[in-house]
This record gives structure tokens, sequence and C-alpha cells, in this order.
């Protein structure tokens, strides 16, 4: 019977059925469909993109709801509620990690989730009010599901080709919408789909949904590509690093300062630069650093290397020299791989090595990744039966005191690595330690983090004591560093600390990456500031060269910091600085690329820095390559 035939009472009940059938599912889709766009278009851009954020989005969602037309109806809204809570807590979890890192999640992080509960006391603290708010769809679903079941008994269901023909309906027509998105990507006007572009970007121009879609695709290829790396690749990579050792015949006046010395790492947890010899309202931030960097090669230009695995890249780069990954961690995607790091080097030279850290040996994998780097044994949180635990693990105070009992029966020569934790966002360093008189700043996130960068100034000038009474001090070259930025964005009591303008974005990206390195020789030898350009990639280097072992550094990508010339210092998002430019690729700055000189922050054309551009691209581009293709053995003195 055709409709016009049809009686109101039998329309009535056809479109009731209708309504039944698809209500439910088609509610939850266009609730997912509001939630993401709304995300997605009021999230601050550096600049102006050309955009497909609707049409992607409302194509991700018929192509992700249209598999629901062919479930049974009951199933089809508990699978709807289920898809739309679990996207959900991907979108809250996007923007908590936006707030944090500056940036989208992506799958390649997903190995370690797990982790999230370490951290979620900092999680906590960037949460929003509007976070609530995405969740209310899933909550009067709940609600309505019982009575939903009572209704969808009394009424008979669609005919199954109906479904079955609706589900291919929404996957054409989902197609169809999707034909702009896939225009965009294509012609890529503003640029954002290249290696170099910020994941938020791509949110920017396609939106959160779609983005995911797109990073799982390039998640997958990458894969796919990184099966095997071509004989003509292994031999661009041989080539670079033949040139560069051809290239670095300059010796440092302070090669073999310190051979035979132990060597003790401090990584600092977000220790940033800034803090040192700072003072509010007459009080010394930090004293015992200050003090201790006066006996200490004390570089005051150095930088910040990680990416997004904040510590363990801090590790990895200081210990192997090489470039962080684009997309998650080298302790997570590529634990597997054979590595020849400094703890590696100095055990072929006759050292013994530890690495040690008050957290368990499975966070970021460091039990594998320490092992892996060549440290000889590790030891984790279960090593350390007492102690007092905030911030990320156990407090540094019971750190080191307990740790100066393990380097005590070390045999020597050794290497000690160790890890700080409790400077570490959000900077709830409990009352009784928060000993500072900050006024205005008590409560910010500037305020705390300069009470807890206090706390591990006066527990670290009380290792140094210690280390000064057994002797071990000026039997050792004592090397300190931050491991990564302190995620304080751009908070405007930064700026009214530091005296530089709130809305200077620039400002705030340069406080971001300058970090502290000092390196102390026995007695406080060759003590004085260096203003040579380095960043975590250096270090080894450094350290080999002062220990007289510069021929292992071949396969490394830093340069010897105490040969006085400036290291081009090259950041993951393709930024560098070569000591007398800033070449910032950085989303945050508007507009991007922007070029800045060093000395007078006064800004300049990008087009002299060419040559340096392509350098930086070259080199992320070969460490990437040693990395996929495992190619550290062939990279070793000792190659077969």
């Amino acid at each position: 019977m055709s409709v016009i035939g049809k009686t109101s009472e039998e329309l009535s009940t056809g479109w009731r059925r209708w309504m039944i059938e698809a209500g439910p599912a088609t509610f939850i889709l266009a609730a997912l469909f509001v939630k993401f766009v709304y995300a997605s278009l009021t999230m601050e851009q550096p600049a102006p993109l050309e955009r497909s954020v609707i049409t992607a989005m409302f194509a991700s969602v018929l192509i992700l709801g249209a598999p629901l037309a062919w479930i049974g109806r009951l199933w089809r809204f508990i699978i709807a509620i289920l898809l739309d809570f679990s996207l959900t807590v991907l979108l809250t979890s996007d923007r908590i990690h936006h707030r944090f890192f500056g940036d989208i999640l992506s799958v390649a992080e997903l190995p370690h989730a797990w982790q999230i509960g370490a951290v979620v006391s900092s999680i906590t603290d960037k949460l929003q009010i509007i976070e609530v708010f995405y969740y209310v769809d899933i909550l009067v679903a709940l609600a309505c599901l019982p009575f939903y079941i009572r209704l969808s008994r009394k009424t008979p269901n669609l005919n199954g080709n109906r479904q079955v023909f609706a589900g291919f309906v929404l996957i054409a027509l989902g197609l169809l919408a999707s034909v702009p998105t896939i225009r965009l990507i294509h012609q890529d006007r503003n640029a954002v789909f290249e290696w170099r572009a910020a994941r938020r970007q791509i949110v920017g121009a396609i939106g959160f949904l779609p983005y995911h879609i797109f990073d799982l695709a390039i998640h997958l290829k990458t894969r796919w590509d990184s099966v095997q790396v071509t004989e003509l690749q292994r031999e661009r990579v041989r080539l670079f690093f033949n040139e560069r050792y051809r290239a670095s015949h300059d010796s440092s006046p302070l090669q073999g300062a310190a051979r035979g010395l132990n060597v003790i790492f401090v990584q600092a947890e977000s220790l940033q630069a800034f803090p040192i010899d700072l003072q509010i309202g007459g009080q010394i931030i930090t004293p015992h650093l200050n003090k201790f960097a006066t006996e200490s090669l004390r570089f005051t230009n150095f930088y910040d290397q990680t990416y997004e695995g904040a510590t363990s890249d801090a590790e990895f780069t200081v210990l192997q020299s090489l470039h962080p990954i684009e997309t998650g961690a080298i302790s997570t995607r590529y634990l597997a791989n054979h590595y020849r790091g400094l703890p590696a080097i100095l055990s072929e030279n006759g050292y013994s090595s530890f690495s040690a850290i008050g957290q368990p040996g499975e966070f970021w994998n460091m039990r594998g990744m320490h092992s892996r780097l060549g440290f000889q044994r590790s030891y984790f949180s279960d090593a350390y039966p007492e102690g007092e635990y905030f911030g990320q693990g156990l407090a540094d105070r019971d750190f080191f005191i307990q740790t100066l009992q393990m380097l005590k029966t070390q045999s020597e020569p050794f290497m000690a690595f160790l890890v700080t934790l409790s400077n570490h966002a959000p900077y709830d360093l409990p009352s009784k330690y928060r000993t500072l008189k900050l006024n205005e700043l008590e409560g910010t996130s500037v305020g705390k983090y300069l009470q807890s960068v206090h706390y591990f100034d006066e527990v670290f000038g009380t290792f140094v004591d210690e280390l000064r009474k057994t002797g071990l001090l000026d039997k050792s070259v004592v090397v300190v560093y931050g491991d990564h930025q302190a995620w304080l964005e751009d908070a405007p009591e930064l700026a009214s600390v530091l005296g530089f303008p709130q809305k200077s974005k620039y400002d705030h990206w340069k406080v971001r990456k300058k970090l502290p390195l000092f390196i102390r020789l026995p007695d406080g030898k060759h003590a004085g500031v260096e203003t040579t350009t380095g960043g975590h990639l250096d270090i080894s280097p450094t350290l080999l060269s002062l220990l007289g072992l510069t021929t292992d550094t071949f396969g490394m990508m830093g340069e010897d910091l105490t040969r006085g010339s400036d290291s081009l210092v090259v950041f993951r998002d393709g930024s560098f600085v070569d000591g007398k430019y800033y070449f910032i690729n950085a989303y945050e700055l508007e507009p991007y690329p922007v070029c800045y000189e060093v000395h007078g922050d006064r800004q300049v054309s990008c087009a002299s820095l060419e040559a340096h551009r392509k350098q930086a691209k070259e080199r992320l581009e070969i460490s990437d390559l040693v990395i996929r293709g495992d190619l550290v053995p062939s990279l070793s003195p000792h190659r077969k």
C-alpha cells in the first residue's frame, strides 16, 4: 500500500516503530557530533586554517554509526551508549593531554596508557567543568534504557532487509560527506598534515574524531614502513656519521680532564633554568644549586630536546645522544632495539654502572630500557624499603639518603644515574615542606612550582654535603640537569616574576626551552660560566671527552660542549637554535616559522637560516632511520 493510501493511525504506528528502532542511536550519534564539533571549534588555534571540521565529523559519525543499523535494536542502544562513553572519555583525555602537554593524544601512546594512575593528581588538576557536561547525554541515555526495554518489547521489529539497506545508505552518505576532508588533506594548503605539524593543528583542521581516524591510519602506515629500512637508507646513515666523524677533529682543552673518575648523574625532574639565582621577596629559591654552580661548568644556554616521552625522552636523548621519535616514546615503541648508550660505553672501559629511581621499574618500561642502554644494575622503588612518598614516587630526601649508601659500596670507577621525582606537576608539596613566603604567588602554578624546586634544592644540597664528607665528591664528575620543561604553560605569574610581557608567546617559549646543566669536576676545577649553546644530546659526548674517550662518540648526534663552539640544537618539531638565531616552528607562535636573534631578541627573516633548517630536518630523519632500523649496533666502533 502506498503512503497515500495509509490511514493516519497506520502512519502514526509506522513513525513510532521507526522512532523506537532508530531514535535512541540517532540521539546518541547526534550528541557525539555536537560535543566533538564544539570541542574542535572552540580549541584555540595559532593561525587561521582551512577547515573541514563539520563535514569531517559528520562523515565520521555516519560511518562509525552505520554498523549499528545491522544490530538488534536493544543491543544497538546499549552498544551506542558504550560507543558514546568510550569516545567521550577519549575526547576528555585529548583535552587534558592538550592542556598538560600542549598536544593531542596519539594511538602510539596507548601502550603506556596504564601509567595514568601514577599521574592522577596531575590529571585532576587539569580538569575543567565543561568535561562534566560531556557526559550528560550518556546519563540521559542510561536513565531511558529501562523504559526503552519495556517499550521495545511491545513493538514489532522492522524488516531485516531495511536495516541492512539503512546501514549501507549511512556508509554511502558518510563517504560522500568525507569528500571535502579528503580534498583538504590532498591539497594541504596549510601544511598541517606534514611530518612537522603538531597534532593539534590537524584537530583544528578536521576535528578530534576525524583526527583519531587519520592518526590510526598514519600509525599503521608508519608501522608498515618501519618493517624494513632499505640498504640505501642504511648507506645514507653510514655516510652521515662518517662525515660527522671526519669533520669533528677539534679537540677540547678539557679533553681527558676527568680521566678515570667516577660519574654521578642527577636527572632533576622538571627543573627549568629560570629558578636558578632567582629571588622572591629577598628569599633565594635555589641557594644550594647556586653554590654548586659556582663550583661547576655552568652552561647557561642549554635547551630541552625532549618530546612526547618527557622523562623517558630525557634519559634516551642524554644517554644515547639520538633524537626522540615523532610520536610516542622510544621506551614503549622500540624497547626491543639494541642500543649502546653511555653506561654501555663506560662498562666497556672498566666502569661499573647502575641507575636508580624511586618508582616502579615498569613505569615507562624503565627496567627493560635501562638494561638496553647498558646499565649493569638498576634500582627501582622495590629497592627502597622505607621512606615518604609524594609527587611521582619516593620523596627526594629519602631517595638521596638511601642512594648514598649504594654509592658508598660501588667498586670504582663507577657511573651512577639518579632520577629524582618530587618536583613533578602539579607540584602539590606537603605543607611542611613549603617554606617560602610567596605572598600573591601562593597557590598559583608558579608559586607551587617554586616551593617544589626549593624543596629539591634543599635535599640536593644535603646530598652534595654528604658526598663531600665521604670523599666521593672530589673523586667524581657530578652532572646535574633538568629533564624537561615544567608544564607551567603561559602562566601570567611567570611573566610577572621574570619581567616580560604576559602576551609574549616568544618569551614563554624561551622560558620553557631553557634548562640548567652543571658539570662539576673534582675540587671545582675549571668552574665557570659557559655560554656555548647545547642540549640534551650533547651531554654524553661532553662527558666522554672529559673522560678521554672521544673515539666512542661515533654514532652520537651531539657535540662536545667543552670545545667552545655552539652546537646546532634541533627540536623534534623542526625548530632549532644555532647560538645566534632561533628558528621556531612551534604552533603557539603566530605565524610560524618565525625567527629571532638569540641576543637582542630582534625578529629576523627565516630565509637566511635555510641551510640550518635543512640540516635540522636531515638530523631528525637520520635519527629516525637509526631507531626504526635498529642500526645502533652497526654504528659501534666494534661493529662486525
